[in-house]
């Protein structure tokens, strides 16, 4: 049987991985101690946890919803295709006809057999379609002093990296 978290477990990992993912500064998560594991999770120890068999894995694993979102999927369609290819449709207890349609649908759509809806773009999605003159006259403005101040900032970064190599 695979491990089952508790709620104060998941909410520990989610600080865990909200604290260490894309840290360049943490490395591995599998590399740190669990006092350091702890510590970026929120929690006093985690020592009692990591006595539960199949708890390091799961807190580790930082696809383990991906993993629990795939394993789902898998049994809505095998239940969907159960659904669809029920010889008893109809009878009572069985699925019925709308149970196998909705089925069928589900599949055609999961498989990308539906027709591809087209958004349509209106013009309240434009930022711009209430402004007057003026106030897109000081935004265009703004923009462009914005854009010759990170000219400048750029410029001088390369400028430093020139005369210092060890800014490189």
């Amino acid at each position: 049987m695979s491990f089952i978290p508790s709620r104060s477990q998941k909410e520990a990992k989610a600080r865990l991985l909200h604290k260490t993912t894309d840290n360049i500064l943490v490395g591995s998560l599998e590399s740190l101690t669990t006092a350091q594991i702890a510590k970026y999770a929120g929690v006093s120890s985690i020592d009692h946890w990591v006595k539960q068999e199949g708890f390091r894995s799961w807190f580790l694993d930082k696809d383990a919803n991906e993993h629990l979102i795939q394993s789902a999927a898998d049994s809505a369609i095998r239940a969907a295709i159960a659904i669809l290819e029920d010889p008893e449709v109809g009878q009572k207890g069985a699925p019925g006809y709308k149970d196998q349609l909705a089925a069928a649908k589900m599949l055609l759509e999961f498989a990308g057999y539906a027709p591809v809806k087209k958004k349509e773009v209106t013009n309240k999605e434009d930022p711009t379609r209430d402004m007057s003159a003026e106030d897109m006259d000081k935004a265009i403005a703004a923009y462009a002093a914005e854009s010759e101040q990170m000219k400048r900032d750029l410029e001088l970064v390369g400028a430093a990296s020139e005369t210092n190599p060890k800014v490189n």
